[in-house]
């Protein structure tokens, strides 16, 4: 009844039973219209998820949300500790509407929805993040991750999967990045600052200046056609503090009455 009431277009019509129902309500149109719908919080959530490993545990979804306390002070922590309360009722919503499933160690959006709010360079993310590490190389050559785990000081691996997985772990290790973003060039963090809140996309030269040359080297910019390069999703989340979203708003904004009216001159 709860889904019916968040969702009343799953109605319409009527369905057979609980099998048409449930195929109806991971349709395109009705997970649109259902993100749609949403308070501002709730799809800050959903769009956390969409970005966040599938399944993603509840602590894991509410760092993407709060970022890991390393900037921004005591403003950052009262937005923390807004979200922190808010966090509990975003997904209780999202649950009602049937756009979340999984207990809180293992949260999961409908496929529909990942789809939709999930980063792609066809589909920006409302996040602004690009693709992981894993996404990002796909189908590039076991010498060239090689090559890329050298630059960076990794040690070499046997297959593509576990070089893949060795640079993912670095972009994840908030000290050892910072080491290796320490070496980087001025001009190099500057292409990455234009980069971090997105879109993560950039052009490049075939021959590029040494700043990108050297993202280029390390990983930090990953290859996406011949003139196109992304910040891959764990390199821009450690820039990001690990944010989400540059300005989670988990409280509504306040609503100012634009002007006054007499009662008495409203009722005539």
């Amino acid at each position: 009844a709860g889904l019916l009431r968040a969702r009343p277009d799953l109605l319409n019509p009527v369905p057979n039973d609980i099998t048409q129902l449930a195929t109806r309500a991971g349709t395109r149109a009705s997970v649109v219209r259902a993100l749609e719908h949403l308070d501002r919080f709730a799809l800050q959530t959903a769009e956390a998820l969409a970005v966040a490993p599938d399944p993603a545990p509840y602590d894991t979804l509410l760092s993407l949300l709060t970022g890991d306390g390393l900037d921004d002070g005591e403003q950052r922590d009262d937005v923390g500790a807004a979200v922190t309360a808010a966090l509990p009722g975003a997904l209780a919503t999202l649950r009602e509407q049937a756009l979340v499933w999984g207990e809180d160690d293992r949260l999961r959006l409908v496929r529909t929805a990942r789809e939709l709010l999930a980063p792609s360079p066809q589909h920006p993310s409302p996040t602004g993040l690009g693709p992981t590490v894993a996404e990002a190389t796909a189908g590039m050559s076991p010498g060239r991750l090689q090559e890329i785990l050298a630059a960076t000081g990794l040690p070499a691996t046997h297959d593509p999967v576990s070089a893949v997985a060795a640079l993912s772990a670095l972009f994840t290790d908030r000290t050892r990045m910072a080491e290796l973003l320490d070496a980087a060039p001025v001009e190099a963090l500057s292409v990455l600052d234009r980069l971090v809140w997105g879109p993560p996309y950039g052009e490049v030269t075939p021959n590029p200046t040494p700043p990108v040359k050297w993202l280029r080297d390390r990983g930090l910019l990953l290859p996406v056609s011949t003139r196109t390069v992304v910040l891959p999703r764990e390199a821009a989340l450690h820039l990001r503090a690990g944010r989400a979203h540059r300005v989670p708003e988990p409280v509504p904004p306040a609503v100012a009455a634009a002007a006054e009216r007499d009662p008495q001159a409203v009722d005539r």
